[in-house]
């Protein structure tokens, strides 16, 4: 194999290697050095494909720091899990990786000297390792200023998504999310959700209709409503680099009047801290076409949510955290307790759970979508 410069590309100068592939392996070549004294070289590397244990996940560290000495990689608590990790290295055997499973589950981790554990030379606080999936943190850069990059592949589905460790910014951060969509759009048949391309998607939802939670690394995602079938919208629906924050719970909302080209996609996150015993959770979307602000009230008029509008990019959902129990819930135009347009009666509002409450239809005359699930 050739690596080239991107206009140079006929097959002139560049790095030029020969790289056994075996049938049946996973194979990543890493083109590394041109620092620091180390030759510019291109480094096979196989990854460890043998299942996961249930509830584990599984991490590869590779250190591409030319010129580094070995590197430790610990829990911000300074836990040690892998210990001195060279740079690939043909005469210790070394290409530069040691792998490790350990319990999912959000993790701080730092990179640390083998000699030295106390200087952290790269630290990301908040990484969230999901169960059943590889992850691929490299150290890269110079000794004098490393960076981590940290790549994620979902062993079902073979996708990999670049968490760019080394510029997460903390509203995304480093880690898994969970997303869903619900389909209140008028005047269409079933449609495909899909987020990054093949990286996931929904297929087939129809109107009123609330998907399965869907598991995936975060990130920014183009995200888009297709019909089902392989139609074509015009105009399209589809939201450019959608951030889906670490360890979120994010309902993709598709909405509007797709005759009239007002089609959108909404992202209602539902809030991410612990539902207090005893207590339960709503949220309320309102993307009902021409609808003003609406209240959401109990039987006796006590205003639970207000003034919830359709969605103009910033708006269209609120939540709130109430007592847990049968509960009949009254939709009304803000402000206006005594002038019923909805009434939900006897739901069961279990103790920590979440109730999405989905508004569709045309101004007045409300089509309510529900949803009951766990946190």
């Amino acid at each position: 194999m050739a690596v080239l410069p991107a206009a140079d590309l006929a097959g002139g100068q560049g790095l030029r290697a020969e790289v056994t592939l075996e049938a049946g392996r996973w194979v990543t070549l890493a083109v590394i050095g041109g620092a620091a004294g180390a030759p510019l070289q291109i480094q096979p590397i196989v990854q460890k494909t043998d299942p996961i244990a249930p509830g584990e996940t599984r991490i590869t560290l590779f250190n591409a720091v030319p010129g580094s000495l070995p590197i430790d990689f610990q829990l911000g608590d300074g836990t040690l899990l892998i210990s001195a990790v060279n740079y690939p290295n043909a005469l210790l055997a070394s290409d530069g990786t040691y792998t490790i499973d350990i319990v999912a589950g959000p993790r701080a981790i730092q990179i640390t000297p083998f000699d030295d554990r106390a200087r952290v030379l790269v630290d990301l606080p908040n990484v969230n390792f999901a169960a059943g999936v590889y992850h691929f943190l490299v150290v890269g850069g110079l000794q004098e200023s490393p960076l981590p990059f940290l790549l994620v592949t979902d062993p079902e589905t073979m996708t990999v998504q670049d968490m760019h460790a080394n510029g997460a910014s903390p509203e995304i951060g480093v880690g898994s999310a969970r997303v869903r969509a619900v389909h209140l759009a008028l005047g269409l048949g079933p449609v495909d959700v899909t987020l990054g391309g093949a990286a996931a998607s929904v297929h087939g939802l129809e109107f009123g209709k609330v998907s399965a939670w869907i598991d995936l690394p975060a990130g920014l995602y183009d995200t888009a409503a297709l019909l089902s079938g392989g139609g074509v919208l015009n105009p399209p629906i589809q939201v450019v680099d959608l951030p889906i924050v670490a360890g979120s719970q994010v309902t993709l909302v598709v909405h509007g009047d797709a005759a009239r080209g007002s089609g959108a996609i909404l992202p209602v996150a539902t809030p991410a801290e612990p539902i207090a015993p005893g207590e339960t959770r709503l949220v309320l979307v309102n993307a009902a076409l021409q609808s003003g602000p609406v209240d959401l009230r109990l039987e006796d008029g006590t205003l639970l949510l207000g003034g919830v509008m359709y969605p103009d990019g910033e708006h269209g959902a609120a939540a709130l955290d109430i007592t847990a129990g049968a509960r009949t819930l009254i939709v009304t135009p803000a402000g206006e307790a005594d002038t019923p347009l909805l009434t939900l009666p006897g739901l069961a509002l279990g103790e920590n759970r979440v109730t999405l409450i989905a508004l569709t239809g045309v101004d007045s005359h409300f089509i309510p979508v529900l949803a009951f699930d766990e946190p």
